[in-house]
């Protein structure tokens, strides 16, 4: 891609801007009263001594206690748990550092396989929004996208815009 994400007029101008925004175009704002959750308390929901198991994809928090045979300690998915694990949901490795790595890391053929699994997540019967992770990459303590996150719905938008 030859232009930078936050320069590339996708978003700007447009209703796609309040959608990368979390506003929608008649001026409300989609998170009020949204959960924001902490590093802290999303590592801390990993299913040890019965607590809940939680993961997040691109900032976005679940409840995923309901599938502890995928995600409870030792079983095949518990690398996500606790975690925000994006970039690992494509490249197959659910380590702490490729949870850690930034968004810019993935590539544009990456991303429909990260937005398949959150919306994975999103429609899922028994697994349930909780909220949107405080990370410099996703959301502010406030529940607001960063920078970083709108910077990156814009990538996707254009994504889209150019299939």
């Amino acid at each position: 891609m030859s232009e930078s994400p936050q320069n590339s007029g996708v978003c700007e101008s447009s209703p796609d801007e309040k959608e990368c925004r979390n506003e929608s175009v008649d001026g409300g704002n989609f998170n009020n009263n949204v959960r924001v959750v902490t590093q802290e308390e999303l590592e801390s929901k990993i299913g040890e001594n019965d607590s809940e198991i939680w993961l997040s994809v691109l900032g976005e928090v679940f409840d995923v206690t309901e599938g502890k045979s995928f995600y409870g300690k030792g079983m095949s998915y518990s690398g996500l748990s606790g975690k925000d694990c994006s970039l690992g949901y494509v490249t197959g490795i659910f380590t702490a550092e490729e949870a850690a790595k930034d968004t810019d890391e993935i590539t544009d053929d990456m991303i429909p396989g990260v937005l398949e699994w959150l919306s994975f997540y999103k429609t899922h019967d028994s697994y349930k929004f909780v909220g949107y992770l405080v990370d410099p990459r996703f959301y502010d303590e406030h529940g607001e996208p960063t920078a970083k996150l709108i910077a990156t719905r814009k990538r996707i938008s254009l994504l889209n815009k150019s299939k």
